[in-house]
């Protein structure tokens, strides 16, 4: 008997059991295009776009839209998301931002890229303070922006005023943008 023949005997006597347990079950999903879309039981109508780990900042804006009775679906990105708010919805004033509109900001070091971050607007304080929820660093978060004052961090009580979205380094060059009333470059009015 040669020697390769036995590890070829044995390969082929433990194919039918290989075969038989079949393979181990993946908890990834198929790519979003490949996805069935499903609906709870009682529910008419179907998804906007089957729902994949994406960017939870998309999927928050999306969200905040879909509330309001868009009916829309994206890539699940945050750059889709900022083009169809754009093309479809008006721009406004911060000065008129109320809850359900949508902030975007230029987190960009360049300056240069509106949309790269968004924020929903919950609330609008007296004195013209902004509360908005975002998603960043993986955390769900509260945060302000006082685009009248895009420098101050609190007001003289100690209120936050702009929410920091860009930490501090001591090697930032000069101009350097770090509130969020600095980065905010568009507010959305849902239709």
């Amino acid at each position: 008997m040669s020697r390769t023949f036995l590890p070829r005997k044995l390969l082929i006597a433990l194919l039918p059991v290989v075969l038989a347990s079949g393979c181990a079950q993946s908890n990834a999903r198929a790519p979003w295009p490949f996805q069935t879309a499903t609906r709870a039981k009682g529910v008419n109508t179907a998804p906007s776009r089957p729902v994949v780990p994406g960017d939870p900042r998309a999927d928050m804006v999306e969200r905040a839209l879909q509330a309001k009775g868009q009916k829309f679906g994206t890539d699940g990105t945050l750059g889709t998301v900022y083009t169809y708010a754009v093309d479809t919805q008006t721009t406004i004033s911060s000065r008129e931002a109320r809850k359900g509109d949508v902030l975007f900001f230029d987190t960009t070091s360049a300056g240069n890229g509106c949309g790269s971050h968004a924020g929903v607007v919950e609330s609008v304080r007296d004195d013209g303070v902004i509360a908005f929820r975002e998603f960043r660093g993986g955390q769900h978060l509260h945060s302000m922006v006082a685009p009248e004052d895009p420098r101050r961090r609190r007001d003289s009580s100690g209120r936050i005023m702009n929410t920091y979205l860009r930490t501090m380094s001591r090697n930032d060059p000069a101009g350097t943008r770090y509130t969020a009333a600095e980065m905010l470059c568009r507010v959305v009015r849902v239709r």
